[in-house]
């Protein structure tokens, strides 16, 4: 589970363990439905 992701120019940081950073392209959430869901509800909320 990621710690804290952070929203920055329709790129997401996903910041997991205190290590690993993944930059993952808004366009690229479309393979993992779990991605687009989390998608979905860190831009409701923001």
């Amino acid at each position: 589970m990621a710690k804290s992701i952070i929203i920055k120019k329709g790129k997401y940081l996903l910041h997991s363990w205190g290590t690993l950073e993944f930059y993952i392209n808004a366009e690229s959430l479309a393979v993992g439905s779990w991605q687009k869901q989390l998608a979905k509800k860190v831009m409701s909320t923001e």
